[in-house]
């Protein structure tokens, strides 16, 4: 598509304030756009949109590629502690990620890089 400038995923929450909080505080994104039905979320030229989940969230996963897992790892794991990450392991398909899933929402937020990195 010739228009098309990006793809933003949302994430339906039932508490948006937790939901930003954690991602800004654990994974540095900015909140550049805030209301009480619908943020977003910055980080880098990455875009990720918060809404206000209207019922209990479905079920969803969104995958980060990341330069270096472990190193994330190192820096955001005591922001982390509430939430019982599963810490960086080797998978058969050759990544090696992290799995979490986002306070207040039904989304595992997997995190990886490629192991040869």
């Amino acid at each position: 598509m010739e228009y098309l400038e990006s793809v933003t995923p949302h994430i339906p929450s039932k508490n948006m304030k937790e939901s930003i909080s954690f991602m800004v505080e654990a994974f540095g994104f900015e909140s550049i756009n805030y209301s009480e039905l619908y943020s977003e979320l910055l980080s880098g030229n990455q875009m990720l949109g918060i809404i206000q989940a209207q019922g209990e969230p479905n079920q969803q996963s969104i995958y980060l590629r990341v330069k270096d897992v472990d190193a994330l790892w190192s820096k955001i794991k005591s922001k982390l502690e509430k939430v019982k990450p599963k810490a960086p392991f080797n998978q058969e398909y050759g990544m090696r990620e992290i799995h979490v899933v986002i306070p207040g929402t039904n989304t595992l937020l997997f995190i990886g890089s490629p192991i040869n990195s």
